[in-house]
């Protein structure tokens, strides 16, 4: 069988063949002299040459511990064994890589809140039947009494906790409303306490609108470009509570 050599263009192309073919015995003349001359000056490619000749080493016991020198198989089959070989260790470095290398945890975002109710069917927990039910509710868990107002285009679906909220940084007194702005899901995110923060959208596709609804501090999570929450609520100035202890006695 004869073998074809490489075109001059492929060694060019690929340094990978040309260490192959060197631990083949395949190089000679000009092409190995000024191999050989690049040898003596690159550290780098004889730890190239040695990984080779271990790879050739490690095939060779592979067929039954036979004593096989370079013209046992074909030249031709041999090389591109060690060629995927080589490619076979690197693909192994990468996936080590991958898994081992240290990387920053992604921070929890606005867009994965928002997700995360839409996932769940955007089903709230509590509804609020009655204007009465939504000021208890509001005095109660924010401790300011609001009464929705009705509006047209806007939907209040009802009241949910996430316990997401607690990966940024909002206490268990933080609760979301669920509402729909021309036939929008938005969220409302309430924190009574004001100890959270809501990291943006990396996609930008979702707005974070900072309000507030008397003393509670409001994020609007929407895909609209204005924030439209306020329209539907309004405070009863006084009527407030104390959520950490409950309602205050009358003297």
């Amino acid at each position: 069988m004869t073998e074809h050599p490489a075109q001059p263009n492929d060694l060019a192309n690929d340094p990978s063949l040309i260490v192959a073919r060197y631990v083949e015995g395949l190089l000679e003349g000009e092409s190995l002299a000024r191999f050989e001359r690049d040898l003596a000056e690159s550290p780098a490619l004889r730890a190239e040459v040695e990984a080779m000749q271990r790879m050739d080493a490690s095939l060779q016991g592979a067929f039954g511990g036979q004593q096989t020198t370079p013209l046992t198989m074909p030249r031709k089959r041999r090389t591109w064994q060690l060629l995927a070989a080589a490619a076979m260790i690197l693909l192994g470095i990468g996936i080590v890589g991958f898994f081992l290398w240290p990387r920053t945890p992604r921070e929890f975002n606005a867009r994965d809140l928002y997700t995360s109710f839409i996932d769940r069917g955007y089903e709230p927990r509590w509804v609020c039947d009655t204007d009465a039910e939504f000021i208890t509710y509001s005095r109660e868990h924010l401790g300011q009494a609001i009464r929705p107002t009705p509006h047209p285009s806007i939907e209040l679906v009802g009241w949910a906790y996430a316990e997401e909220l607690r990966t940024l940084g909002f206490d268990k007194y933080a609760v979301v409303l669920l509402a729909r702005i021309d036939g929008r899901e938005v969220l409302g995110v309430f924190d009574p306490t004001n100890t959270g923060r809501l990291p943006e959208d990396p996609r930008g596709v979702l707005n974070i609108f900072e309000q507030s609804l008397g003393p509670v501090p409001m994020f609007e999570i929407s895909p609209l470009d204005t924030p439209h929450l306020h329209e539907s609520m309004q405070i009863i100035p006084g009527d407030t509570m104390d959520i950490r202890t409950g309602p205050a006695k009358s003297s």
